[in-house]
């Protein structure tokens, strides 16, 4: 574990709010990995996805640049519009 790691876990221990930023930052990441493996995947510029699920360019933008942490209903509205599905897991 490196000095970066030791300072979130202990961070995390200590400070509940760091911890809650840190997990929405997570989940903002994860649903940006998903978008830009999605538009890679299907051939699509953030244009056509956005044109496609009827959302504006700008929406796709900031789920990618981590700007937006989108809900789960429009996540799967831009995912769908592709033909393709969510799979929801409990870890």
């Amino acid at each position: 574990m490196d000095v970066l790691d030791r300072y979130i876990r202990d961070r995390s221990q200590k400070d509940p709010e760091f911890k809650e930023e840190l997990k929405k930052a997570d989940e903002r990441l994860d649903a940006s990995l998903m978008l830009v493996k999605l538009r890679d995947e299907e051939g699509l510029s953030q244009r056509e996805l956005a044109k496609k699920a009827n959302v504006a360019k700008s929406t796709i933008t900031k789920i990618e640049t981590g700007q937006m942490n989108p809900t789960f209903n429009l996540m799967d509205k831009i995912v769908t519009a592709t033909g393709r599905q969510i799979k929801l897991e409990l870890i």
